[in-house]
């Protein structure tokens, strides 16, 4: 029976939490992202419309206001000085990061909510700060997060990526505009009827372990699930 509370990237989010510390999922082996001296990302899973990154972020660095249209996701502070707004409203802070009395993080693991398309900005303070980001991309194709920005880049070498990518954008829409007007009407797939889903379709047994994300299937048959406010 449809749940219409059901929340995809929740039940994912937990999932992925709860499992992950019984060993290290298996890695993409390109999942090192850096952008300057200032940024760096590693992939930690990545599998179907799901992601999970952890961002390293140097000392007195500034994220400016931007959105991601094609990510819903949770940020979640693992250590450091991190400061975030959405908005103009600070949604973390020092009252969440702060150290205790034995040197550990008070609050480690408090998380934020960032919906697609929605405005966010950051600093980091005298001691830099780490982050996972835990995702579900709506085109279904996950990347490094820097690569689904809009608004102000990072820095110089954020710019320049930036151009490269919507260059490389614009010239495969105008081939794919031009091919679609010498095709003729019908399956231009070159696969058999019936035989649409490959074998990269597939879920791989190797990439789950302690299981596998939520499915629709799974929608169907176990409905919702409980839901925290941040």
């Amino acid at each position: 029976m449809n749940n219409p509370n059901f929340d995809v990237l929740e039940a994912f989010f937990h999932w992925w939490l709860g499992g992950w510390k019984g060993g290290l999922f298996p890695s993409v082996h390109e999942g090192v992202t850096k952008i300057g001296n200032d940024f760096t990302g590693l992939v930690l899973y990545r599998q179907g419309p799901f992601q999970v990154e952890l961002w390293i972020v140097s000392p007195g660095t500034e994220i400016p206001d931007h959105a991601h249209p094609n990510i819903d996701s949770f940020l979640v502070h693992v250590t450091g000085d991190l400061t975030v707004f959405v908005g103009e409203e600070m949604v973390l802070g020092p009252v969440q990061t702060v150290a205790r009395s034995d040197g550990v993080c008070k609050s480690n693991g408090h998380w934020i909510r960032i919906r697609p398309g929605q405005q966010h900005a950051g600093r980091t303070g005298p001691l830099g700060a780490a982050f996972l980001n835990i995702q579900l991309w709506l085109d279904g194709k996950p990347r490094s997060t820097d690569s689904d920005w809009k608004g102000d880049a990072l820095n110089e070498e954020h710019k320049k990526k930036l151009v490269s990518i919507h260059a490389k954008a614009y010239v495969k829409s105008l081939r794919e505009s031009c091919g679609s007007s010498t095709k003729e009407p019908g399956n231009t797939s070159g696969k058999e009827p019936g035989m649409e889903h490959s074998q990269e379709d597939s879920t791989s047994p190797y990439l789950t372990p302690g299981g596998r994300p939520p499915s629709a299937a799974d929608v169907e048959r176990y409905g919702g699930v409980s839901t925290v406010d941040a």
